[in-house]
């Protein structure tokens, strides 16, 4: 992603959580998890 959009990491980021919390919603948690933390560490945001 951040290859894609390189300035827009406060946007990515946002929808990163958005994404998790829809794989937590649907009962797949390690999934977000791992999601989350793989791409929120790719952006280089916290």
């Amino acid at each position: 992603m951040k290859t894609l959009f390189p300035n827009a990491k406060e946007s990515l980021a946002a929808g990163v959580v958005l994404l998790s919390n829809i794989y937590s919603s649907l009962g797949k948690h390690e999934e977000a998890k791992t999601f989350r933390s793989n791409q929120i560490e790719e952006l280089g945001v916290k």
